[in-house]
């Protein structure tokens, strides 16, 4: 943030530049700090799906974003701004490695804030319903990173740490900051237990992972057959994460929603 700054005060010191003012806030959507409420709603998942499919590897398709569509206020920076850029650390390993952990993030979260998803699966508009599709999704992409090596397990822990702090402003924002540590030390265990029965499941046949989802982001309360269409929401997307390019998924250029 320090970095956002000395480019806004750059900026003020110079009227020649002045129309930079209205593109600093590209870097908040780069991913400088995550920030609560920032999800944007993304495309429904469709309601159309109603028997169990198997998937073969051709009708999988990559949810990887283009340079150009995930940066476009980047790419309308000058030399001259992005050489400023440079010069406050805005490309350093640090600093990249965080954008892309707080992208992969909003992905993760986007569907969380689809009033059309929720409502199609019938998942509870609530704090801990948000919590359970959330973490069902940042499931999905540490397990994908798994098959990237030392920079997978890098952005992985950037990520969650990312999960953790929205996480916690999700929290005091529910009024309970005065329990925030005790409540994350709960959240952080229920993660880790759905998670390692989601990879369980996800190695048996379709239909394995469907008591698991019923669990843990219905808790015990919904529909099975809105639980086995998640399921097969669940199978489809993670196939997709599977042919999505490593570099892509390096820097952070994923969207859940790319696909119906």
């Amino acid at each position: 943030m320090a970095c956002c700054i000395r480019l806004q005060n750059l900026v003020l010191f110079n009227p020649r530049h002045s129309s930079l003012l209205r593109r600093v806030s590209f870097l908040r959507q780069a991913g400088f700090r995550p920030g609560f409420g920032s999800v944007k709603t993304a495309r429904s998942f469709s309601s159309k799906v109603t028997t169990p499919r198997t998937w073969s590897t051709a009708m999988y398709e990559s949810l990887e974003v283009g340079h150009r569509q995930q940066f476009t206020e980047l790419y309308s920076l000058g030399s001259a701004h992005r050489l400023t850029l440079r010069f406050c650390g805005f490309y350093s390993e640090e600093s990249t490695l965080r954008r892309a952990a707080n992208r992969l993030y909003v992905s993760a979260s986007t569907q969380s804030s689809n009033g059309a998803f929720l409502e199609t699966l019938k998942i509870e508009r609530s704090f801990r319903g948000d919590f359970g599709i959330i973490a069902l999704h940042v499931w999905m992409l540490l397990r994908r990173m798994r098959a990237e090596g030392l920079a997978g397990k890098e952005l992985s822990q950037a990520m969650y740490d990312v999960f953790q702090e929205d996480i916690e402003q999700r929290i005091c924002a529910e009024g309970l900051a005065v329990r925030a540590s005790k409540l994350l030390r709960a959240l952080e265990r229920s993660f880790y237990g759905s998670a390692v029965a989601y990879d369980e499941a996800i190695r048996k046949s379709p239909g394995g992972l469907t008591e698991v989802l019923l669990r843990n982001v219905y808790f015990c309360e919904g529909e099975y057959e809105r639980a086995r269409v998640l399921e097969e929401y669940v199978r489809y997307k993670i196939g997709c994460l599977g042919v999505t390019a490593s570099d892509a998924l390096l820097e952070g250029r994923v969207r859940f929603a790319n696909t119906q």
